[in-house]
């Protein structure tokens, strides 16, 4: 992967959030980031 990827994420219960795919990580997994409000109920 390169470059930065937008991506829309949805849990259930909560807003559409804007977030982007930042990097793969070291077991191969990628890093989801964003900025803001989390899509879930935080105190």
């Amino acid at each position: 992967m390169s470059g930065r990827q937008d991506v829309p994420l949805r849990l259930p219960g909560g807003p559409d959030t804007q977030a982007w795919l930042a990097e793969l990580g070291p077991w191969g997994n990628t890093r989801v980031t964003g900025s803001g409000r989390p899509p879930f109920p935080y105190p």
